[in-house]
């Protein structure tokens, strides 16, 4: 029998697209239905009026009377008191499920649990809506451009929930506090900024608000020519997506802190593992390996839990912590194709992927490719820029890489992983021969994060290759009370630095007194 959910005298099979009310079909548009799964996807929640229309008319701008028709198509076809309207609120669905052969919402044994998931899924993501900027009137289009470029460049970032401008133009000028705006959007963070224009020169703020506390968790200030607004938009636009991400994440990582941890969903596990991860302390590591499992467990269609199970078998491979070599880069490569398989569409995946298939497979032409897949979907992505770099450093391509990586730091300067940004920019030079250069980043990457390897391994043979043998024999010796098992001769089966520079980087740690 098909998939279908029924409610009293209510029947939709969402597969098909149809409805049957006391056994008999009944026409319905297209919009129409839409609006209706959505209610009937929530219907445990009043839902707004903003959501609903960004689920049946999505990044497209209309009039909030067009839901109004749809709502009362709605009730002529299933019944007047089939949604409930909460003035000002929003709407509710109130039909009840009803039991049947294939269980109490009349879906096949699984499917529930499926669909269940995924709507807590989405619920879960960090919801935020980009409010239209406060303009003088010369710089309005300006603003409004600029506003309608931030929610592009966010809507490509899958870790977010971003309500569309179709939502939240209403809010121009509007007297309502953002406690009050947020609440009627239903998100957690609101964007909002200023343009002025002022003798030629054009000044933007912008200002990231968490409403549940109104708290500014991030804010920039920008200016250029007001002749060169155009040129200047989009690279605004791509700072402030890309800034937004780690705010947002450190954000929800403090709300996370203050919830009981027998309490987890898919998403908050896949947050505390990536806490935990960057500390590269041993019992943070092995548990932060543990929460992406138990994300996995909890939704195994979470295609970014599976992506950062296979980055932390990645780094078990890199950071010299695997057992086995080649179960990690097995686990490492089954994890990341499967997230890109569950969410084709999804910017940070395809890069934790790409990094594998060059890492770890040395598949560098093909993790390059990858790569631009990521970055066509997302060119606001600082992982992908930052994991691509480290690919054109292994290719010896080491000016490419330092572009790259500057996009990475222009992007997310504050980034939970921007120990990794530091030593890639720190490769890219040693790529290109500056060695003194390179430890200058090698140190300032240590300085950030001094249990990370990468940079230490590389520190130790860059200073050998200067004449700083003696540094780099103390720096030897107290990396290997970190890393007793470390051995050149098996760093360099693994490695996929390609000639000269391996042979460059062999030849350092051998005079360092690294064991063969």
């Amino acid at each position: 029998m098909s998939e279908h959910l029924r409610f009293g005298r209510i029947e939709v099979r969402p597969a098909l697209r149809q409805v049957r009310v006391d056994g008999k079909p009944v026409v319905l548009g297209s919009r129409a239905f839409d609006v209706m799964m959505a209610l009937v996807e929530r219907r445990d929640r009043l839902v707004s009026k903003a959501e609903l229309m960004d689920a049946a008319w999505p990044g497209v701008i209309v009039e909030e009377n067009n839901l109004s028709v749809q709502i009362s198509a709605l009730r002529r076809a299933l019944g007047p008191d089939a949604i409930a309207t909460v003035t000002g609120r929003g709407y509710r669905f109130t039909p009840t499920p009803t039991e049947s052969n294939e269980g109490e919402t009349g879906l096949p044994a699984g499917t529930l649990d499926l669909l269940t998931q995924r709507l807590d899924l989405l619920a879960q993501r960090p919801r935020i809506a980009v409010l239209p900027f406060d303009c003088e009137d010369g710089s309005l289009y300006f603003g409004d451009g600029i506003t309608e470029e931030i929610i592009t460049a966010l809507a490509a970032n899958r870790s977010l929930f971003v309500i569309a401008r179709s939502s939240t133009l209403r809010y121009r000028g509007s007297s309502l506090s953002t406690r009050d705006i947020a609440r009627e959007l239903s998100v957690r963070y609101l964007l909002t900024g200023t343009v002025r224009c002022s003798e030629g020169h054009l000044r933007l703020l912008a200002e990231l608000v968490d409403a549940t506390t109104d708290r500014i968790i991030w804010s920039q200030r920008f200016q250029g020519a007001d002749s060169d607004i155009f040129d200047i938009q989009s690279e605004i636009a791509s700072s402030i997506a890309g800034a937004i991400d780690p705010s947002v994440t450190e954000a929800e990582l403090e709300r996370l802190a203050r919830l009981p941890t027998n309490s987890l969903t898919a998403y908050d596990c896949v947050l505390r593992g990536l806490a935990l991860q960057v500390t590269f302390e041993e019992t943070d590591f092995t548990s932060a390996g543990e929460f992406f499992r138990r994300a996995i467990e909890l939704d195994p269609h979470y295609a970014q839990a599976h992506a950062h199970l296979a980055w932390w078998h990645n780094l078990r491979v890199g950071e010299g912590r695997s057992s086995s070599m080649d179960a990690d880069c097995q686990a490492a490569e089954e994890f990341s194709l499967r997230a890109v398989a569950l969410d084709p569409r999804d910017a940070l995946v395809w890069a934790i992927s790409a990094h594998v298939q060059g890492f770890i497979k040395h598949r560098l032409t093909v993790a390059m490719d990858m790569f631009e897949q990521a970055l066509a979907i997302n060119p606001c992505c600082a992982i992908a820029w930052s994991r691509s770099a480290m690919a054109a450093n292994f290719l010896g391509r080491g000016e490419e890489a330092q572009q790259r990586v500057r996009n990475a730091l222009r992007l997310s300067p504050f980034d939970l992983q921007a120990f990794t940004f530091l030593t890639t920019n720190a490769t890219a030079s040693f790529v290109l021969g500056r060695y003194e250069e390179a430890i200058e980043l090698y140190e300032k990457a240590r300085r950030a994060n001094p249990r990370y390897k990468a940079a230490w391994r590389m520190l130790i043979a860059t200073l050998s290759l200067v004449g700083r043998v003696e540094e780099a024999r103390s720096e030897a010796a107290a990396f290997m009370q970190y890393d007793s098992g470390f051995r050149i001769s098996d760093f360099s089966t693994w490695y996929p630095m390609q000639e000269p520079q391996m042979s460059a980087v062999l030849r350092g740690m051998r005079l360092a007194g690294l064991p063969e």
